[in-house]
């Protein structure tokens, strides 16, 4: 007789129904387990990623060159696209640190906010 002690994976083969399903369960603990795992990690991880990205120079001289653009779009247009460009510069300085931004450009979005908020 075999010692119990003695146990291999491949035995579990060998026990039937019972040792198929329980090879099965382990295999899928482990897959469907590390999803759990990397759905509750990954947006915190993004969340890093991204914070770090935001602080690169290159992010910051990108989002200062397009609200620079935007501004030179917003002096040339008129009517409705003139509104459609100050509301794509006032969303997309939303999340930027204006400290960060030239005095031309803090003074242009604080002239579009005020702009706003004499319309409402």
């Amino acid at each position: 007789m075999k010692d119990p002690d003695d146990w291999t994976w491949g035995d579990a083969w060998s026990h039937g129904p019972r040792g198929a399903i329980f090879v099965l369960a382990i295999i899928a603990i482990f897959v469907f387990g590390g999803l759990g795992i990397y759905k509750y990690f990954a947006p915190a991880k993004e969340e890093i990623r991204r914070e770090v990205y935001e602080e690169t120079k290159s992010y910051q001289d990108g989002t200062i060159r397009d609200l620079d653009n935007l501004r030179l779009e917003w002096l040339k247009a008129e009517g409705t696209n003139k509104t459609a460009i100050a509301d794509i510069a006032l969303h997309r300085s939303v999340d930027f640190p204006e400290d960060r931004l030239p005095v031309d450009l803090r003074n242009w979005l604080a002239e579009l906010r005020e702009g706003r908020e004499s319309e409402d």
